[in-house]
Parts: C-alpha cells; sequence; structure tokens
C-alpha cells in the first residue's frame, strides 16, 4: 500500500497553497515543507506585497485633491494590477507543474533567506 504523504512534508502542495492569499501563504509557511519550498514561497510573497502595494496606492489616489492626477494614477494602478494578476497565474501554474523558474520582473526578488 502506497504511503501518503502528508501536507507538511509534501513540497508541491507547500508550493501551490503559498500563492492562495495571504492566508495560503501563512499557511504554507508555518504548516507546509518551508525549506524545499522556499524558492515559491519567496515568488508568492513578491507577488502578494507588489499587490498590497498597488492597492495602497491605488487607495490614496481615490482621496486625491485632482481628480486628472486621481484618474491617471488609478488607470496606471489599475493596468500594474492586472499585470500582477499575470504573474500570479504565471507563479501559480509553474507550482503546480514542479517548476521553479522565476515570475518575469519579481521573480528576482529575494525577501526570504
Amino acid at each position: 500500500m502506497a504511503k501518503k504523504i502528508p501536507f507538511a512534508q509534501s513540497k508541491h502542495k507547500t508550493d501551490v497553497v503559498a500563492y492562495l492569499t495571504l492566508v495560503g501563504w501563512l499557511i504554507a509557511y508555518f504548516c507546509g515543507n518551508r525549506a524545499a519550498s522556499r524558492f515559491h514561497l519567496n515568488q508568492a510573497l513578491s507577488i502578494l506585497l507588489a499587490d498590497l502595494g498597488l492597492n495602497a496606492v491605488f487607495m490614496m489616489a481615490t482621496f486625491a485633491d485632482t481628480a486628472v492626477a486621481s484618474v491617471l494614477v488609478r488607470g496606471v494602478c489599475g493596468l500594474l494590477s492586472f499585470c500582477v494578476v499575470v504573474l500570479w497565474v504565471i507563479g501559480l501554474v509553474r507550482a503546480a507543474k514542479g517548476n521553479d523558474t522565476p515570475v518575469p520582473i519579481l521573480g528576482e526578488v529575494k525577501l526570504l533567506k
């Protein structure tokens, strides 16, 4: 009979869960195979922080005094947020396939040692 690998020992599951929101990243970090999944944990954290930063700028632009600047900044943030979603999908698909290739642009950012 085949031995089942629990979540705490499965690199593949840890890699995929790391991309599923902040809660998923925290679960993957604290309960998953942290040493083996460091690459995808780092990738997912970079994408998550980029998204949070863009959302913060978007929210600040919503309360800007000038309408033109507000619309321009929100438009740029919207476009960049779409790019972050594309990077998230690329990372998730690569994690599901077991591929450790970095995502474009944010892939070289090292946040975890």
